[in-house]
């Protein structure tokens, strides 16, 4: 039996996701510690210990040129970094110390894999979740906006809309928190 919590919660539209072992959003990390796994739980205690093997900050890497300024500072502030340029698209590869080469759509798109799978959850009775509105800084160009598409894609979502941060949280606020 569904207690009124749980029947209110089934009907809401939107709804922010966050894990389950913290019950906070949760971090857009990737680490390849343990023979290509990636972990989210424990990213943030080896981005200290294993800096070369946990991928963060990928939202800032996505959609930019190679050449951009913006791609420099990203390298002189993680210099534990090895970054390329992709040849054909001139955006930026990652390498990780074991040979595995990624672009930043790729590494933000097994983030978004671990969304939707905490997404599936939260929605129970195995529903499982196709479609998505993703929320986007305001300041993200076209670029960085296709960029994330792209992501949601190859973890296999649609992408029904993009939505600023800050008109999410308002429509959020006014909807939910009357």
């Amino acid at each position: 039996m569904l207690t009124l919590k749980e029947k209110h919660r089934s009907l809401l539209a939107f709804e922010t996701v966050t894990d389950f072992l913290a019950k906070r959003l949760f971090q857009r990390y990737v680490n390849f510690q343990f023979s290509n796994q990636f972990n989210l739980y424990s990213c943030f205690s080896q981005s200290g210990r294993v800096p070369e093997k946990v991928f963060t900050y990928l939202l800032d890497l996505i959609g930019k040129p190679f050449k951009s300024p913006l791609i420099q500072k990203f390298q002189q502030r993680f210099p534990h970094y090895h970054l390329s340029e992709d040849s054909r698209r001139s955006t930026v590869l990652l390498h990780h110390p074991d040979g595995m080469v990624y672009s930043a759509e790729e590494l933000l798109a097994m983030v978004l894999e671990k969304a939707k799978s905490y997404a599936e959850m939260a929605a129970g009775d195995n529903k499982k979740i196709k479609e998505a509105v993703l929320t986007v800084p305001p300041y993200f160009t076209q670029a960085e906006r296709k960029s994330l598409i792209q992501s949601a894609q190859l973890a296999g979502l649609k992408v029904l809309q993009l939505m600023n941060t800050n008109t999410a949280t308002a429509l959020n606020y006014g909807v939910f928190r009357r």
